[in-house]
C-alpha cells in the first residue's frame, strides 16, 4: 500500500482496523511518516478521520514522540457526533471513545509526566481528561500529588463558588435566602481545614498551592 493509499485508510472509520494491523505488523517502520502527517496531514484526506486513526496508531504502537500530538488532541472524539456526555460514562466508555486518551495511557509513564508538565495550560476540558489519563497509568510516583493538587484546588473554587452564589442571591434581595440567614460570610476556618487536609501540607503548584497559601 502506497503512502497516500495508508492515509486515506487510516483516515476511514470501516478500513481503519485491518490497517492498523498493517501498521503494528511493521512495528515502528511507519513512525516517521506517521508522526509527519501530524505536523501536516496530506492533501486530500479527512483530517478528522485520520487524527483518530493517527491517535489509534500511536497508541498501539506506543509512540512516545507522538506525545505532543496526542495531548494537543486529547479529547478528539470518534464518530461524526461531539458526545457532551462522555464524562458521565463508564472509563471504558471514556477511553473507547477518546482515542487520544487511551493512546496516552498505552504510552504509559512518560505520557503521564508530560500531562502533569503541561497542565496548567491547558483548557478545563483538556485538564478533566489530562486527569483521567494520570489517574490510569501507574508507576508515577509524582502523580499522586498532582492528583491530591487538582483535588485542592477543586474544593477552594467550589467553596468560593457557593458563597458567590449566595452572595448573588443576597444582592438581589432574595428574601428566602435572608430568611434562612444564608447571607453569612464563608467560614474560610472550614476551607483550610479541607484544603489542608488533602494537601497534607505539600505544595505542588499543579492546582491548589499548599499551606502557605491557604487564606487567613
Amino acid at each position: 500500500m502506497g503512502d497516500r493509499g495508508l492515509a486515506v485508510s487510516l483516515a476511514d472509520a470501516p478500513l481503519r482496523g485491518r490497517t492498523l494491523d498493517e501498521i503494528a505488523e511493521r512495528g515502528g517502520g511507519r513512525s516517521a511518516l506517521l508522526l509527519s502527517w501530524a505536523r501536516k496531514p496530506p492533501a486530500g484526506v479527512d483530517k478528522l478521520g485520520l487524527e483518530v486513526g493517527l491517535a489509534d496508531a500511536f497508541g498501539r504502537l506506543r509512540t512516545r514522540d507522538a506525545i505532543p500530538f496526542l495531548i494537543a488532541n486529547i479529547t478528539l472524539q470518534r464518530g461524526l457526533f461531539y458526545r457532551a456526555d462522555i464524562w458521565m460514562k463508564t472509563p471504558q466508555v471514556v477511553e473507547g471513545a477518546l482515542p487520544a486518551v487511551a493512546a496516552l495511557i498505552r504510552i504509559g509513564p512518560e505520557a503521564s509526566r508530560s500531562l502533569i508538565r503541561k497542565f496548567p495550560t491547558l483548557s478545563a476540558e483538556d485538564r478533566l481528561a489530562a486527569i483521567f489519563v494520570v489517574s490510569r497509568i501507574s508507576g508515577v510516583p509524582e502523580a499522586q500529588d498532582f492528583l491530591n493538587s487538582v483535588i485542592g484546588g477543586a474544593r477552594l473554587e467550589a467553596f468560593w463558588a457557593r458563597g458567590g452564589a449566595v452572595a448573588v442571591g443576597c444582592g438581589v434581595r432574595n428574601e428566602q435566602f435572608l430568611s434562612r440567614g444564608a447571607c453569612e460570610q464563608p467560614d474560610v476556618t472550614t476551607l483550610n481545614d479541607e484544603v489542608f487536609l488533602f494537601m497534607n501540607g505539600k505544595g505542588t503548584g499543579y492546582g491548589m498551592a499548599a499551606a502557605d497559601r491557604r487564606p487567613t
